[in-house]
């Protein structure tokens, strides 16, 4: 069989179970499972299906049709061995779910049928043999383990992350873009006044007077009679410097 490619830890009531996966040869499976795992939403869920040497199964409720995924068998994944990671189907072609079991022995009969996707390693199996063997009423356990925590430790998808980390990126973004901003300066122009003023995202406003304007301001016409004035005197005093 290939070599894994991701691992987590699935803490139980009944200990830690550690499960690598096959993430390359199983990438929506496995992607679904990690997510899931990171996302905590096993959390709380109970192994509810107890087959006597057979299965175990948690009790994730089963997602929408639209949300199902498809097959994906793999010549090289098996169920040859006890401890071997399945996902559970609506027994029909691409019904993939949430869900999934874990063998208890050899199960042939379910090759090409369940999508192989992950094992359980080292003895860590034993807390696998642990929740098979509480009491039973038919399939269903009368004092079922419990998954209290998920632990990715190798996710293999560097694309995945967890609701609170993706929000807190997103406002870090947000916080940088603000911090660069450049706080540009709004001036206007005019003859009567000179405003300044702080504006963030407007363009420089420029308004100013035409020499028209300018030429028919009242306050630039000179008054006749003190020009007349002026006039005079200028050539009186002209006058008086000859006679000197």
């Amino acid at each position: 069989e290939p070599p894994t490619t991701a691992k987590v830890i699935l803490q139980s009531t009944k200990g830690p179970i550690e499960i690598e996966l096959w993430a390359k040869e199983t990438p929506i499976t496995s992607r679904n499972f990690i997510q899931n795992c990171i996302s905590q939403k096993f959390n709380g869920c109970k192994f509810n299906k107890i087959i006597k040497d057979f299965i175990i199964q948690i009790d994730e409720p089963l997602k929408e049709e639209s949300a199902f995924f498809k097959d994906e068998f793999h010549s090289r994944l098996r169920f040859n061995r006890r401890g071997i990671l399945g996902s559970s189907n609506r027994n029909k072609p691409n019904s993939n779910n949430d869900q999934f079991f874990i063998t208890l022995r050899e199960t042939s009969e379910l090759n090409n049928k369940f999508t192989v996707f992950g094992k359980v390693v080292g003895d860590t199996i034993y807390n696998v043999l642990k929740i098979a063997d509480g009491e039973l009423n038919g399939e269903e356990p009368l004092y079922p383990a419990v998954i209290t925590k998920c632990e990715v430790i190798i996710k293999y998808f560097d694309d995945l992350d967890s609701e609170d980390s993706k929000k807190r990126k997103t406002n870090e973004t947000i916080t940088t873009k603000n911090k660069k901003k450049a706080k540009k300066i709004k001036v206007k122009l005019n003859y009567e006044d000179v405003e300044e003023e702080g504006n963030l995202d407007e363009s420089v406003n420029l308004k100013m007077k035409s020499a028209h304007e300018l030429l028919n301001d009242e306050r630039l016409v000179v008054n006749k009679e003190v020009e007349d004035s002026k006039i005079i005197e200028d050539k009186e005093n002209k006058e008086k410097a000859k006679v000197i």
